[in-house]
């Protein structure tokens, strides 16, 4: 029988606003990622260990019958741009 010797915790509120402008959905967005790590054994002494991660996003989606298409731009800690592609059933 294992007991936990390590708890994390990760939460991550964002709000997100978009606007259907014909086969185009641009949107823009902002969250941050709250994260906690405590260890819960006395086999060792590590510190609680707190993180914050802003981000930022701004894209668009494209939808035309069952194709969708996507760029995202996010800002944060690791700046990244995604391009997606997929159907929609």
């Amino acid at each position: 029988m294992s007991s936990t010797q390590l708890r994390l915790t990760y939460w991550c509120p964002s709000s997100l606003v978009s606007k259907q402008w014909k086969i185009f959905e641009p949107y823009a967005g902002i969250s941050t990622q709250l994260n906690h790590g405590k260890e819960t054994t006395s086999k060792v002494e590590l510190t609680s260990e707190n993180s914050m991660t802003p981000r930022l996003m701004i894209g668009t989606q494209l939808k035309y019958k069952f194709a969708t298409a996507s760029v995202e731009y996010d800002v944060s800690t690791l700046n990244t741009l995604a391009f997606k592609v997929g159907a929609t059933f």
